[in-house]
This record gives C-alpha cells, structure tokens and sequence, in this order.
C-alpha cells in the first residue's frame, strides 16, 4: 500500500480551487480530481503493515489544537513534471510543527527523509508537457486569488489506490489536533 500523512481541505474551499484550474484551459493539463485536494506533510510510498501502524501511531501523537489554513493565489513548480499548486499563505508554521511532531515520532529510520524536496502546497493539476507561457497568461487572473481559509482540526493517514489511472484516496486513519 502506498501511504501518506495529510491535512484535508473543506469542500467549500475545494470548489473554489476546481473553478480555477479548470477554468485556466492548459492543453496538455490534467486536472487532480477536486476530493483528492489535500495538503501532504509526508509521502512514505509502498509501506507494508508494521510499518503503516507505525505511521499511525505516530500520527496519533499529533496534536497543539487546530490553526487557520488559508490558501491563496496558484503557482507551479516543475518543468516535468509540471506541477500547478495552490499556495499556502497562512498556517505554514503550524503545519511544519504537526509534520515535525509526526517524524520526532517515527524516528530518522521512517520519517521519510524529503526536507530538501518538500514545499508545503495543494497541488490542483500536472502536466507531463506544456507550453509554459501559455500557462503563465492562464494563472495570471489565478495568481493573487484569495480560495479562502478553514481551520485544520485534524491530520490523516491516507491510501493511495491507483485506480484507472487516477489516484484516489482511502482515509486510514485521522487525528484531532
């Protein structure tokens, strides 16, 4: 089973972020199906039982009350694969906090080990091949949006599935903050 560790996203601001990247019309883009938005602290990849109860326990440990997420304007990273994202601009602190009390807990031998590659972020879309100005000229009316705030009350242990050539997801497990 492939595994990670994640903050959800609320519906209403979900909706927001489908409008917008669907509404950018990249050829070439191809959309992340707006149930599976979510804000990863920590990929761990194919992990086996003993370990994925591991990750749980640790998890579990998680917690210091929930915070304000507010998402605001798109951006991407990339260039193959592109990925285009929704940008955290508020709660990124107490995000990193939950992702460090989650990898104390694991322990250097499973945390994962991505510090230098991790950006915290909601990826919306990716694209193995664009024209990279033509989706500049999309995301500029994107690039300073306001999607909105929540209140991350819990994080969760997630299974990816491929299925059909989509990912979705299967909460494991979830904690309060």
């Amino acid at each position: 089973m492939r595994l990670f560790v994640a903050i959800g996203i609320p519906e209403r601001i979900r909706e927001r972020l489908w409008t917008a990247s669907a509404g950018l019309g990249v050829p070439g883009m191809s959309l992340v199906p707006k149930n599976s938005y979510h804000i990863t602290l920590r990929f761990f990849g194919v992990a086996d039982r003993r370990k994925r109860d591991s990750i749980i326990n640790a998890v579990a440990l998680a917690g210091g009350g929930g915070f304000v997420v507010r998402l605001h304007g798109l951006a991407y990273f990339g260039p193959e694969p592109l990925v285009l994202f929704a940008k955290i601009s508020q709660g990124n602190e107490r995000i990193a906090g939950v992702r460090r009390q989650i990898d104390e807990a694991l322990g250097p031998g499973l945390s994962g080990g991505d510090e230098v590659r991790y950006r915290q972020h909601v990826t919306v879309a990716r694209a193995k091949r664009c024209d990279e100005d033509v989706l500049l000229s999309a995301m500029a009316r994107y690039s300073a949006r306001d999607f909105g705030s929540f209140t991350a009350s819990s994080v969760s242990l997630y299974e990816s599935i491929a299925l059909e050539g989509r990912y979705i997801h299967k909460e494991l497990f979830a904690q309060a903050l």
